[in-house]
């Protein structure tokens, strides 16, 4: 059996090239709807979203944080899904599921698989992160990020099953279908054509992934986790599959939230700062069992 080939053999890098910019623009242009749209929402709500972010508690009143929450979906409903679907019609019209390995039902022991490998990987993240957190970064990166992560640990908070409900529509559906429909389904899938290589595209592209974000503490454990979502979709060739395992991933996060909030679970995860190293060695060896088994799966494409 030869090894996995790229998707296309008929790209030129101009084409690609193109392909890649135009994308950009469309999602550059969703940002400023999206940023549009969030100030007719603050002048709807009467609430200024910085002065909301910065002065949101975990107790705050929900009229808040709904706020914040429907800012956030408004950003990734025009950033990420709108633009890569007006991409893909505009590319590829009737045929753009089939581009981006949309068009065939997932396997569910893969896409439980897929899942499992990203929670495996959480450990091992873990401790890259507080290794990366030791690397200089200017104060306002620090500062950004240190809002961001403030604001999702007080959003996480919730006090009744429709804010769990909408927790996880924000958090986790949302960006799962967005970011991989645009990273891995589009970016990934062009410059690999353009490549002609998917380890390097791969992380070519989780190295954009990461960048997007602009949270430089987490730069290289995202790095990490936009890889092994690469790989699931060039294992499978089935763009649902990295889509479930990114929404099991942030999912988990919120029930795990969840579950301490309720009294369920002793440990806090987000007041986690050293991880035992037996188990980053666990987790490193559960993402190999269950990366060489993925891999075992994967489906050869050559057009």
């Amino acid at each position: 059996m030869t090894d996995l080939q790229p998707i296309a053999q008929n790209d030129t890098p101009e084409s690609v090239f193109m392909r890649l910019v135009t994308i950009l623009f469309i999602a550059l242009m969703g940002t400023f709807v999206a940023s549009l749209l969030v100030q007719v929402l603050s002048q709807f709500t009467g609430l200024d979203y910085m002065e909301t972010i910065t002065n949101l508690t975990e107790n705050g009143p929900n009229r808040q944080k709904n706020f914040i929450k429907a800012a956030l979906n408004i950003s990734h409903l025009c950033t990420f899904i709108l633009p890569s679907l007006i991409f893909l019609w505009w590319t590829y019209r009737k045929n753009w599921k089939k581009a981006v390995h949309l068009s065939n039902a997932p396997s569910l022991i893969n896409s439980l698989l897929g899942g499992l490998l990203l929670l495996a990987a959480f450990p091992f993240a873990q401790f890259i992160f507080a290794l990366n957190k030791k690397l200089p970064i200017p104060a306002w990166a620090v500062e950004q990020e240190e809002l961001i992560n403030t604001t999702i640990q007080h959003l996480l908070y919730v006090q009744s099953t429709p804010d769990l409900l909408f927790n996880l529509l924000t958090i986790a559906i949302l960006p799962a279908i967005g970011e991989e429909l645009l990273f891995r389904g589009i970016i990934q899938t062009n410059i690999e054509k353009g490549v002609k290589n998917h380890h390097l595209a791969i992380w070519m592209t989780a190295l954009i992934f990461s960048f997007i974000h602009f949270q430089f503490q987490g730069f290289i454990p995202r790095v990490l986790l936009g890889a092994l979502l690469g790989y699931l979709f060039v294992w499978s060739r089935n763009l649902w599959i990295p889509i479930i395992a990114h929404l099991i991933y942030n999912a988990s996060q919120i029930f795990l939230q969840y579950f301490h909030q309720k009294g369920m679970l002793g440990m806090d995860l987000n007041k986690v700062e050293t991880v035992p190293i037996w188990l980053v060695f666990l987790s490193i060896s559960g993402m190999f069992v269950l990366g060489r088994f993925l891999y075992s799966q994967r489906k050869i494409e050559v057009v």
